[in-house]
């Protein structure tokens, strides 16, 4: 089946649409694999291309009341820039509760827990997704021993990049939701991970 790129079918301007109307109706169905490194330690730089520089901000130094991001002021945020700009991101955030919308539930996680990965198109094919996740487990050595990620079956593209850092698939959680109904299955067979008892604090 993962010869088959159903990402180029689903990942689309009509497959978007035809999420966001469903959305719109109340209706929702998510499947999200959990991707799991289990050693930090010697973890291995991948090097983007020479123009392109990684950089770590800590939440703290960021304006993250005018981000759509909701970072926390403990999390890292690790850039790819080139000619000072931004060119793809990624979120480290460790043993704290975050915040997951496909799943329309607050998680909390124990380690270093992988999100928001994106890089603009036209950087794409470059070498600089897999750079920021290396990046991150290096900046999550020493502070953590267990790195996790959530990535969608259909996104093979995020999948080639997480397995290509050494990341394995440890499970998958699916959750429903219909008007009037709400149905999550498979959190209590992941390691590391459990619905938290209240949402993230707003800071």
């Amino acid at each position: 089946m993962d010869r088959v790129p159903i990402w180029r079918l689903t990942r689309t301007a009509y497959g978007r649409r035809l999420w966001e109307t469903l959305t719109a109706c109340g209706i929702t169905l998510t499947r999200l694999r959990l991707y799991r490194r289990t050693v930090l330690a010697g973890v291995a730089g991948s090097e983007p291309e020479p123009e392109i520089t990684l950089t770590v901000r800590c939440g703290t130094e960021l304006d993250r009341h005018g981000m759509a991001l909701p970072v926390a002021s403990e999390d890292r945020l690790v850039e790819a820039r080139a000619d000072g700009q931004a060119v793809g991101s990624l979120v480290l955030s460790i043993d704290r509760r975050v915040r997951v919308d496909p799943l329309d539930t607050t998680l909390a996680i124990a380690g270093g827990y992988l999100w928001a990965l994106f890089v603009e198109p036209a950087y794409r094919q470059r070498g600089i997704a897999s750079a920021l996740v290396a990046h991150a487990l290096q900046v999550a050595a020493g502070k953590t021993d267990t790195c996790l990620a959530l990535v969608a079956p259909d996104n093979r593209p995020s999948q080639r990049v997480f397995e290509g850092q050494g990341f394995t698939a440890a499970g998958a959680v699916t959750h429903v939701s219909l008007p009037g109904v709400r149905w999550t299955s498979g959190l209590d067979d992941l390691d590391g991970v459990r619905k938290a008892e209240t949402s993230p604090p707003s800071e």
